[in-house]
């Protein structure tokens, strides 16, 4: 279980957005420094243009990785759980969601990341080809707003293919997970299974990389020329060695209780769920049926108040009868009468 110490030696706090606490892991801040080092190491990279390509990079990465989270955040909300906290790193972000231990909820929540990536993927697509850009930042004579629409399409669908790749903890491990727990009715039985995939595509993924990085030192234009793949290859590295160094902590933690913090200071086996809502929670409206229920509210408000108005004038003409007599009413104030009556008598 995720503690605030354990927080405090694995990142950096940066702030809070709508009640959630965010965190950068030391990871994340090590990889953008790399990044820079990586740009400022290339062949006249020390002008204005470097720095542009470093701050549209970082900023795309931070600004995808937080979106991507702040998805599986809403998941949670949807299905009837909160987030406490997100911490961001290299492979998406890890979000302490509290979602009920329900197949169906986990699906919702672990799929929120990835769907949030595509929407913003196709946003930055959609930019790229009304604004007749390229796809991807391969050129160094671009202005800043351009590179970070351009880095947004490429991390948006970097993250996006390598999160939805059948490979645990990542958030395609758990999808998988969910999907097999559906069917096979066991929690246990379903990660079992889910593990052994998992293993079978981080090797693959650990291949696709080593590829990708021979490639970029026996050719020193392949990574400029073939920057979404050299970028893929890079993270693809990172996803199979995750699953090497978190698989049996994830193992003894869910299927036999044991208690470590592992290799990177999370525990990688409480995923979305809480262990304590066995069931599904009632699921949050969405934002239309918020607004239908508002509407509807304002209706009977509305509806309320014509009726305390209509009893008060009717108490005062009942006391002017009484008084006065019925011949005292007007004719306005006689069909008035007769009108709200009828009416008082239908509301009950």
């Amino acid at each position: 279980m995720m503690t605030e110490d354990s927080f405090r030696s694995s990142g950096l706090r940066a702030g809070r957005l709508f009640g959630i606490d965010i965190w950068l892991h030391w990871i994340l801040l090590a990889i953008i420094a790399l990044k820079l080092i990586d740009i400022l190491l290339e062949p006249g990279g020390h002008g204005g243009a470097t720095m542009v390509a470093f701050a549209s990079f970082a900023l795309a990465l931070l600004v995808t990785i937080l979106l991507h989270e702040f998805g599986h955040a809403y998941a949670a909300y949807r299905q009837g759980g909160d987030t406490e906290k997100i911490i961001l790193w290299p492979l998406g972000g890890l979000a302490v969601c509290n979602a009920p231990q329900h197949p169906g909820s986990q699906f919702w929540v672990a799929a929120g990341g990835p769907l949030v990536n595509l929407a913003l993927g196709l946003l930055a697509m959609g930019a790229c080809l009304a604004l007749g850009w390229n796809f991807l930042p391969f050129s160094s004579e671009l202005v800043f707003w351009q590179r970070l629409v351009q880095n947004l399409f490429l991390w948006n669908f970097v993250l996006l293919i390598v999160n939805l790749l059948p490979c645990y903890p990542l958030d395609g491990g758990r999808i998988l997970h969910s999907l097999l727990w559906n069917r096979m009715g066991t929690h246990h039985g379903a990660l079992e299974l889910t593990l052994r995939i998992s293993k079978f595509t981080a090797i693959l993924a650990l291949v696709f990389g080593g590829a990708t990085i021979v490639l970029g030192f026996s050719d020193k234009n392949w990574r400029f020329e073939n920057p979404f793949i050299d970028e893929l290859g890079f993270v693809c590295i990172f996803c199979g060695l995750l699953y090497f160094m978190t698989a049996r902590q994830v193992r003894e933690q869910v299927l036999y209780a044991a208690e470590d913090s592992g290799p990177f200071g999370y525990d990688f086996s409480g995923g979305y769920s809480s262990l304590e809502s066995s069931a599904p929670a009632e699921k949050r409206p969405g934002i239309f049926e918020r607004w239908r229920l508002r509407r509807l509210k304002r209706r009977r408000e509305k509806k309320e108040g014509r009726e305390e108005r209509m009893r008060e004038h009717l108490d005062e003409l009942l006391e002017k009868i009484h008084q006065e007599g019925m011949e005292s009413l007007s004719p306005q104030e006689r069909r008035f009468l007769e009108t709200a009556s009828q009416k008082l008598r239908k509301s009950h």
